[in-house]
């Protein structure tokens, strides 16, 4: 019954997050003159790049673009296949400005904003909205963030807007794709409870900081497996992934690329700053493996963007009732090792579960990821962004020393609590509930009375675990296990 409520939940999402979408046309029959599908009114302009402008037109035709803030327009002609592009040099952060695209005719764009623009990928927990409400078999069914009446309220930033990605219909998801579905750019203002929760409250945690307009492309479909979300490039950048027993997608019968070729691929190559990541539960049977697909996701993405190697900051999947035994600990290790890649971070977010799939506390997501780009990206280097990291392990006696990199300041217990969730185990490897204390700023001593010879320790090692050690911002530390024995349903 669980599982039912959790699909027919991403279903709901999914149709709360549609509008009124009508059929792409083929790219096959360019018309007269059509910008890509980002290049609406509204939009939002990655700040001091050269920001690519591309669409369609008869073969041979000659475009021009000029942004208002340009004293020459730039110039191209379109190919044997109808495509032209150009890059547009853009000026610091501002606007409102007017963006001229002319061919046989002339498209002027106006209300375009100049600023920071960020991809916001995954599944249904990026795409969660302020509320939904539906009628189920037995009564309604909610689902809402915290304090939503009051974030309602809030939504007093104009220049916070969001582009939402939607496949067209039909569509051969097999191939790249070049058009979405109805495009456009919104303002948060106008949005209310369709508005996606985390990435408004990254957004709005930039917004503030940075003063700047805030664009936000959402491109995020619930219950999606990362491997629908990466391209080929990806998988033939991580070897291993193409072998037999890795080909195959753990549910839902969904295909290799597929929502990559229909809702990313039409993105591509407009600038952003970089992306936010939060997926992984349609993955919870995988272990390390889900670490060499994070590669292969970001290592594609970065490959077809050509903008190097951009940010990519993404979310530790909060505590939930899952049935999947060690599940969660498996993909947190795994979310922990895909740190290697460069210019990536890891938010915890231990403590913001209520236990459910969906958790409704989006804020500490939201602005956790906010302060990783501000402090990674910006250089606000007196944000603290991380938790706690395991560092390293010595036995001193009876006793292990857990030595932790605490992301910022001192170790602390949350409400001053007994430390919580450490486990030890001998060379017989039968782990048992151990006591834990902070020992000094950066340590935690770990002892049990039954294990005289301690070996390995585990903190946080369960579905559902809350561990209390944090940092002095508050930020929990991350779950990890100093053992490399193998991990069977225990």
């Amino acid at each position: 019954m669980k599982r039912i409520v959790n699909y027919l939940i991403a279903a709901l999402l999914m149709l709360a997050c549609a509008g009124n979408l009508s059929a792409e046309e083929s790219p096959a029959q360019p018309r007269a003159l059509e910008p890509a599908p980002l290049f609406q009114n509204g939009m939002v302009l990655q700040q001091q790049s050269n920001a690519p402008v591309w669409g369609w037109a008869e073969p041979g035709t000659a475009i021009s673009v000029q942004g208002s803030w340009q004293a020459e327009p730039v110039t191209a002609t379109t190919d044997a296949g109808g495509k032209w592009m150009v890059r547009i040099p853009t000026p610091a952060a501002g606007g409102p400005h007017t963006l001229t695209i002319a061919g046989v005719k002339t498209i002027t764009l106006t209300d375009v904003l100049i600023g920071e623009v960020w991809l916001c990928g995954g599944q249904s927990n990026m795409a969660m909205i302020f509320y939904l409400s539906r009628q189920r078999p037995g009564g309604i069914m909610e689902l809402k963030i915290v304090n939503h009446e009051a974030e309602l309220q809030n939504l007093i930033y104009p220049e916070i807007r969001e582009f939402r990605t939607r496949r067209a219909q039909p569509v051969d998801d097999t191939t790249p794709q070049t058009r979405l579905r109805n495009p456009g750019w919104v303002s948060s203002t106008k949005m209310g409870n369709a508005l996606r929760a985390v990435p408004y409250f990254f957004g709005r945690q930039l917004h503030q900081t940075l003063k700047v307009p805030i664009g936000l492309i959402v491109n995020a479909e619930p219950g999606t497996n990362i491997e629908t979300w990466t391209n080929p490039a990806g998988f033939a950048s991580v070897p291993q992934l193409n072998a037999p027993e890795n080909m195959a997608i753990p549910s839902g019968g969904q295909r290799r690329s597929s929502h990559y070729n229909i809702v990313v691929h039409p993105l591509i190559p407009y600038a952003i700053r970089g992306t936010i990541w939060y997926q992984g539960e349609s993955n919870i049977g995988d272990h390390m493996i889900y670490k060499d697909k994070m590669r292969a996701l970001i290592n594609g993405w970065r490959s077809e963007w050509a903008q190097g190697d951009f940010p990519f900051y993404y979310v530790q999947l909060t505590p939930w009732r899952s049935r999947v035994p060690l599940g969660l600990p498996k993909i947190w290790e795994a979310q922990a090792a895909a740190l290697a890649i460069p210019k990536t971070g890891l938010i915890p977010t231990s403590d913001t579960s209520d236990m459910e799939l969906h958790p409704a506390n989006k804020q500490d997501i939201g602005i956790r990821l906010g302060n990783m780009a501000l402090a990674k990206t910006y250089g606000h280097k007196d944000i603290v962004c991380e938790g706690p990291r395991f560092s390293s392990m010595k036995r001193e006696g009876k006793s292990l020393v857990i030595t932790f990199d605490t992301g910022g300041g001192k170790l602390a217990s949350r409400e001053d609590k007994p430390l919580s969730h450490f486990i030890i185990a001998g060379a017989d490897r039968a782990f048992v509930p151990a006591t834990a204390v902070i020992s000094s700023d950066n340590t935690v001593t770990v002892t049990c009375d039954q294990v005289t010879e301690p070996a390995a320790v585990r903190f946080g090692w369960e579905n559902e675990a809350q561990p209390n050690v944090m940092n002095s911002a508050g930020l929990p530390a991350y779950p990890f296990r100093t053992d490399d024995w193998h991990l069977e349903a225990e």
